[in-house]
């Protein structure tokens, strides 16, 4: 192999190598991202649930206002 055809490889590979470092570091901040949300999503739901249960008993305690 001639030094040439040698330096390009080693070339390609540093870049490759680079951009895996770079697509990794894209993949761990997206992986927290992810994590905040489904945290929020969760604390969402816990809230819609406990807001729709005082609702619920809320309007259970009332005369419709028809009688």
């Amino acid at each position: 192999m001639s030094t040439d055809r040698l330096d390009e490889i080693e070339t390609r590979l540093t870049f490759q190598e680079q951009m895996l470092t770079d697509l990794n570091d894209v993949i761990v901040r997206q992986q927290s991202e992810i994590m905040a949300l489904q945290a929020t999503c969760k604390h969402l739901q816990e809230r819609m649930g406990s807001l729709i249960e005082s609702t619920a008993h809320q309007a259970g305690d009332e005369v419709p206002p028809h009688y």
